[in-house]
């Protein structure tokens, strides 16, 4: 069987709360059967390396990246994608998905609106 695992990618801070929104969002998916960590890019630690590592080590055949960011600059654009394809050659016996960063999937601008007051928008 196929396990699939989860890994929330973000930027990282030296302040410990600010992982800790992300981390409850990893903690939900954890209930719900769903292998996931928290991975950072910079100034904190899992890195990308080392949380996939552990999902691998685990029995985690795929490992699914999203990008956990607000807006498509340097480091969702080019940066993670590098990283993913280091990732793949480091650990091949996993497959490696990178999804679309946060931003960019379906209906993201609604959820913030609806959130902030503003309801759904197309």
């Amino acid at each position: 069987m196929n396990k699939t695992a989860h890994i929330l990618l973000a930027h990282g801070s030296r302040d410990p709360n600010w992982r800790a929104t992300l981390e409850a969002v990893a903690q939900r998916l954890n209930r719900d059967e769903q292998p996931a960590r928290c991975a950072y890019l910079e100034l904190c630690e899992p890195t990308l390396l080392q949380a996939a590592s552990t999902l691998a080590e685990q029995g985690c055949h795929t490992l699914r990246i999203t990008p956990m960011f607000l807006g498509l600059g340097q480091h969702a654009r080019t940066d993670i994608p590098v990283l993913c394809d280091r990732l793949q050659h480091a650990l091949p016996q996993v497959q490696v998905q990178l999804r679309p960063a946060l931003c960019d999937m379906p209906g993201f601008v609604d959820v913030l609106s609806a959130l902030l007051g503003g309801g759904a928008h197309a």
